[in-house]
């Protein structure tokens, strides 16, 4: 049994979401750091994410410096504010000028 037309297909990749990933990331690093710490789960959540895409953004941060992941199992990650504010925004938005 096929769903209904009007249900979109979940994304598979950052790239279906049809915005820019920048923006995801930046969406990403505001809630988590509102909140400090925050689980792959609540980002998906917080985000209506699909989990898979949600571990993508932790890993991309996480990578990038942006984020820690303190414990692996849930994975934790705790946003270092003053990287993620002063860095990951002044950075990115003066590249964009």
């Amino acid at each position: 049994m096929r769903p209904p037309a009007w249900i979109p297909a979940l994304p598979r990749s950052l790239d279906q979401l049809g915005l820019p990933v920048m923006l995801i990331m930046d969406l990403a690093v505001r809630q988590i750091s509102l909140r400090g710490v925050c689980t792959i789960h609540l980002l998906s959540n917080l985000m209506k994410l699909p989990l898979e895409l949600a571990e993508t953004v932790f890993r991309r941060l996480s990578e990038q410096h942006y984020l820690e992941i303190e414990n692996r199992k849930p994975a934790i990650a705790r946003a270092d504010l003053e990287r993620a504010v002063a860095g990951y925004f002044v950075s990115e938005h003066s590249h964009a000028a």
